[in-house]
C-alpha cells in the first residue's frame, strides 16, 4: 500500500512506508498464529493494513525529522 498511496500522498516518508510494513506483517503473522486462519471472518492481512496505514500515518506525522533541509 505504500507505493500506490505514495502517488497521492508526496509528502510521505519512507521511514513511514517502512514502519508501517513492519508493523503490518507483524500483526498479521500474530493474529494468524494466535487466533487462526480468519478470526471473525476477515482475513488477518486486512487487520494487517488496517495496522500499516494507522503506523505509517503516525510516524510520518509525529515521527521524528529526518534532517533534511
Amino acid at each position: 500500500p505504500g507505493f500506490l498511496i505514495g502517488f497521492y500522498w508526496p509528502s510521505l516518508q519512507g521511514r513511514a512506508v517502512f514502519v508501517g510494513l513492519l508493523a503490518g506483517v507483524v500483526s498479521a503473522i500474530g493474529i494468524l498464529l494466535v487466533i487462526g486462519n480468519k478470526p471473525w471472518g476477515i482475513h488477518p492481512g486486512i487487520y494487517g493494513l488496517g495496522v500499516n496505514l494507522c503506523c505509517m500515518t503516525i510516524v510520518n506525522r509525529w515521527g521524528l525529522d529526518s534532517g533534511k533541509s
